[in-house]
């Protein structure tokens, strides 16, 4: 909770996601059935966007248990409708519980970290240089100097979170 009262901007991913949840006052309960694999649709809300996704966890944040004041939920498991993904009203914060950097796919879900890169745009603060590479083969290269943040499990690859400037946790499940 820390983190995210600095306003230092975030995006959280599997884990990272349930952490950021777990900070915003929600508990995380298990899910009846696992959602494994590469071809889990999840839609978000603002447009009504359907993402085929790629996800390996056993439970999601509670729904229920965030201050609808401050926090928007941006996305939704069709499966089941579990909670998929948050958004802060009022802090550069946001998290989704699948992966969205996941290779070789599926990548409906690429952009997101084009919604990142928009947050922290606007801080200019600190000298780390952001480099960013889609791995879809484009290279849309950008050169920032900010502070960020990037909490993730599974299938984020360190090395090249590392090489691009990231701050991460490697949690291994």
């Amino acid at each position: 909770s820390g983190l995210i009262e600095s306003g230092m901007p975030m995006f959280g991913m599997c884990l990272g996601h349930q952490l950021i949840g777990r900070a915003l006052g929600a508990d995380t309960h298990r899910l009846k059935f696992g959602h494994h694999g590469g071809n889990h649709p999840v839609q978000y809300l603002p447009s009504g966007e359907v993402l085929i996704t790629a996800q390996n966890h056993n439970y999601c944040v509670t729904a229920g248990d965030l201050n609808k004041d401050e926090v928007e939920i941006t996305y939704k498991s069709l499966n089941d409708d579990s909670l998929e993904g948050i958004r802060m009203k009022n802090k550069p914060v946001f998290s989704v519980q699948f992966h969205p950097e996941s290779a070789p796919g599926p990548h409906d879900a690429h952009d997101i970290f084009g919604e990142f890169f928009k947050m922290i745009e606007g801080k200019m603060e600190n000298k780390i240089s952001v480099i960013h590479r889609w791995s879809s083969g484009q290279s849309p290269y950008r050169d920032h100097h900010v502070s960020k943040a990037i909490l993730a499990s599974g299938g984020l690859d360190t090395p090249f979170a590392v090489a691009q400037g990231y701050s991460t946790t490697g949690v291994g499940l």
